[in-house]
């Protein structure tokens, strides 16, 4: 008996016999996205089909997209990647396309050769720019129920982003600081940053008075939480709102509270968003921690192509995670020389890092591989753990030429923010507009 994703929420599956019955009855078929004004679907999707060969790209616009699950924040366990479940479909080019080309569809020779490409990518451009940034274990003080593993990852992420933040141009007058945690899960980063921020310098976070617009948290999941961080925030004098929507699908410049004029986080439902020019100029601040696979990539273009008009994205901090979900068709482009995702174009880009050129085949190959660094010491050899890990980072530093090139952010890092004690996903992307450190 096969199962499927649920069409109406893929983070849970069913049995494709029960399809019929369960869209009547799923407890998800409430929250109907299609019908919010910020609903755009796959806007974020399919932004690197210029990569794809011609037979390809039919056939990767053919299959459906679908958004793997992150981490659950303070809950999930990091490094065990989500189960992985392909649709179901009877169209024969996507049926194809459901079948992934890995490394074990490489000759021995070929593979020894993507090996060392790899290995030498990593040793000479990448692995000099990482940076440590581990903070001591998290251990709790009796006040507060504290889970190690993801307070000592918030911890370490919180001092990055608090460390950059204040060498962004300041929130000045008519403006106002977003923070947009993507596939927030209960919202534990947000939560351990506004902690964090609400004590720091006034350069900043301003404390909140009556002439001034306190900073406004939005965070975006396509799942339901118990248990959630929302209310521990919404306490404080920060505004909160959650937005329950796919990643993919999320078209910041239509989100009526973005479009105000007052920053009121819960502005009247009946009543449309003003459209004058005289809105409140939002500084963006993007967030997102353990978003698996091309879920990095949705939240990366969500974050910085579809911002409201005279808003900006001044900082970006991303743990990524499950780099074996990663697809092609879904790469922000390297360059600005890269054409626009369409399906018209007869010739593929040119995939390049440092110039060093990947196929498409290859590229399959390299994100099949990165499991070898989070399957653990006794399913694979030293020497193929250290190859796995080069491969996640070849990926990850794919996104960073995205960030540097295309959305010409001044400075963009990659940070090892914990130890593999803690996390075996324990690198992170970090970039800011302003002066370096």
């Amino acid at each position: 008996m096969k199962r499927i994703p649920c069409p109406i929420n893929p983070n849970h599956s069913i049995y494709e016999r029960d399809l019929k019955r369960h869209v009547r009855i799923c407890p998800d078929r409430r929250h109907d996205v299609s019908v919010l004004p910020y609903f755009e679907e796959n806007c974020h999707a399919l932004r690197g089909l210029a990569y794809l060969s011609e037979r390809s790209r039919a056939a990767q616009c053919a299959t459906p997209v679908v958004e793997a699950t992150h981490d659950v924040q303070d809950g999930g366990d990091d490094g065990v990647p989500p189960a992985h479940v392909v649709p179901s479909t009877s169209n024969g080019a996507a049926a194809a396309a459901s079948t992934r080309f890995t490394h074990r569809d490489l000759t021995p020779e070929s593979l020894a050769s993507l090996c060392k490409k790899v290995k030498s990518l990593y040793d000479l451009h990448i692995a000099p720019t990482i940076i440590k940034s581990h903070v001591p274990l998290v251990v709790s003080d009796g006040t507060l129920r504290v889970n190690m593993k993801h307070s000592t990852q918030h911890a370490s992420l919180t001092k990055i982003l608090v460390d950059r933040l204040d060498r962004t141009t300041p929130v000045g007058e008519g403006g106002q600081r977003v923070f947009l945690e993507l596939g927030a899960g209960k919202g534990g980063l947000a939560f351990a940053i506004a902690g964090s921020l609400a004590s720091s310098s006034p350069k900043v976070v301003p404390p909140a008075s009556n002439d001034e617009v306190v900073p406004l948290w939005m965070v975006v999941d396509i799942g339901g939480f118990r248990r959630k961080r929302d209310g521990c925030v919404s306490e404080t004098d920060h505004k909160f709102h959650r937005l329950r929507i796919n990643i993919k699908d999320l078209a910041l410049d239509k989100v009526p509270l973005l479009l105000s004029t007052s920053g009121d986080a819960h502005p009247p439902p009946a009543l449309p968003a003003p459209q004058s020019s005289t809105h409140l100029r939002h500084q963006f601040v993007g967030l997102g921690k353990h978003l698996c696979g091309a879920c990095t990539d949705f939240a990366i273009s969500c974050i910085t192509s579809r911002l409201p008009p005279n808003d900006s994205c001044d900082a970006i901090l991303l743990a990524t995670c499950c780099h074996h979900l990663c697809e092609l068709r879904h790469l922000n482009s390297l360059t600005t020389t890269t054409p626009p995702p369409t399906n018209n174009e007869s010739t593929s880009a040119v995939l390049s890092l440092f110039d060093t050129t990947f196929s498409e085949e290859e590229f399959a190959a390299i994100v099949s591989m990165t499991s070898w660094a989070v399957c653990g010491p006794h399913m694979v050899s030293a020497e193929r753990q250290q190859v796995g890990y080069a491969c996640k980072r070849v990926i990850d530093m794919m996104r960073v030429a995205h960030l540097r090139s295309v959305c010409k952010f001044d400075n963009v890092e990659l940070h090892e923010y914990a130890s593999e004690e803690v996390t075996g996903e324990n690198v992170c992307i970090v970039a800011w507009r302003g002066r370096a450190l």
